[in-house]
């Protein structure tokens, strides 16, 4: 039996998707065959046909929530067709609301985890435009899940000598903003163990004071008014090769936010 996948190139790439087994070879008659067809990051499965018929409606899906499974009996006139579309809005957002359901301050298990990062693969994968027609709660869930991996921290580090610094807190709501600059390199490295720990880092730090010179140039302009105190934030994304390690492999500055603070 010889694997067919069809597509039509004038709507999608040929390699938007694959098929579990594949290529030429052949496959005993009257022996049932379990294929896996699994979409590439920001697709879906758009249809398959046995012998010209559809037979959408039969598949399975397989637990890792992508892929879908269907068990055909064949012989040497069988043909197999598959096509993938673009994930649409709708299905991105059922792939997040299908999501694990995490409760209280349980870590997720590594099959969890690989479904979130999974999510957030397909996530990344979309256009900007398609990004933007999500609904907010379900792509702010996302990264709420995703904050719930033991392979990503966000730490707030404050260098401030102002009193009080025990009163600067950062909640997780405000965290989960800043999984947004994770993209889908990020979530492939840890996804396939190149880096057991990714941390974002918002260090929170003094402005140096104007210099003598300087201040009496803007007391000047102030007259009765004073300078209020200012501080400068970084953020930086630290990735650790092991989670025990005490220095990041690489270090990147995050200059801008690719979603508003709300």
């Amino acid at each position: 039996m010889g694997i067919k996948r069809r597509y039509n190139n004038k709507y999608y790439p040929p390699d938007n998707g694959t098929i579990t087994p594949s290529g030429k070879q052949m496959i005993g008659k009257d022996e049932p065959t379990e294929f896996t067809f699994t979409p590439d990051y920001g697709y879906q499965l758009d249809d398959v046909k046995v012998n010209g018929v559809s037979v959408k409606s039969d598949l399975k899906k397989h637990e890792d929530l992508r892929s879908s499974i269907y068990t055909l009996t064949t012989d040497i006139n069988t043909s197999l067709e598959v096509s993938f579309r673009p994930l649409d809005k709708d299905t991105m957002e059922d792939i997040i609301n299908n999501l694990p359901k995490l409760e209280g301050t349980t870590n997720p298990s590594e099959n969890e985890t690989n479904k979130i990062f999974d999510a957030k693969l397909d996530y990344e994968a979309l256009s900007e435009d398609e990004k933007n027609k999500i609904d907010e709660k379900s792509s702010d869930k996302l990264h709420e899940d995703l904050l719930k991996a033991t392979e990503i921290e966000v730490e707030l580090s404050i260098k401030v000598s102002t009193s009080g610094n025990d009163a600067i807190k950062i909640s997780d709501d405000q965290k989960k903003r800043f999984l947004y600059t994770l993209n889908k390199d990020d979530i492939k490295e840890l996804k396939d163990n190149n880096a057991q720990l990714l941390k974002i880092v918002i260090e929170i730090k003094d402005i140096d004071n104007p210099k003598d010179e300087e201040k009496e140039k803007i007391d000047g302009v102030l007259s009765d008014y004073t300078i209020g105190k200012h501080f400068v934030v970084e953020v930086i994304k630290e990735k650790y090769q092991n989670k025990d390690d005490d220095t990041p492999k690489t270090t990147e500055k995050i200059t801008s936010m690719p979603k508003a603070w709300i």
